[in-house]
């Protein structure tokens, strides 16, 4: 579950509450959920910042969480690579990520996230070429 907000107004920043508790209502409990703030290039417009993003995040038991701009696309790829990767995860026998942990973007950067799942990808890829009858 993708839920975006414009860090350039608080309201729909106020508004992720409420869609946090819908989410908890009506999805499976290992649901996904990624906060994510967009419109990060109005840098002077800004009016949420990251560290409250974080905290909203820690309070509701979010991991993930993102920064983007649509309108540059910048970190765009990286969201949707690792959104992709999760759910094949979750769907192949994975484990929930709705963890209560930090948010991962706290510690790690999007541009690390993208190259932790090309890494996973090219791993997988050379299990499963590793594990054919024919080599």
């Amino acid at each position: 579950m993708l839920l975006c907000y414009d860090a350039t107004r608080i309201e729909t920043f106020e508004n992720v509450v409420s869609w946090i508790e819908e989410v908890r209502n009506h999805a499976k409990e290992d649901a996904v959920v990624y906060l994510i703030a967009n419109k990060i290039d109005l840098v002077s417009q800004r009016e949420v910042s990251r560290q409250q993003a974080i905290d909203l995040c820690k309070s509701h038991k979010i991991s993930k969480y993102f920064e983007t701009s649509a309108k540059t696309g910048e970190f765009v790829d990286e969201v949707f690579s690792l959104a992709c990767k999760e759910c094949y995860d979750v769907f192949n026998g994975g484990y929930p990520r709705l963890t209560g942990e930090e948010p991962e973007e706290a510690e790690n950067s999007p541009k690390k996230k993208k190259k932790k799942v090309l890494k996973g990808l090219r791993e997988e890829k050379k299990e499963k070429q590793s594990s054919s009858c024919c080599k």
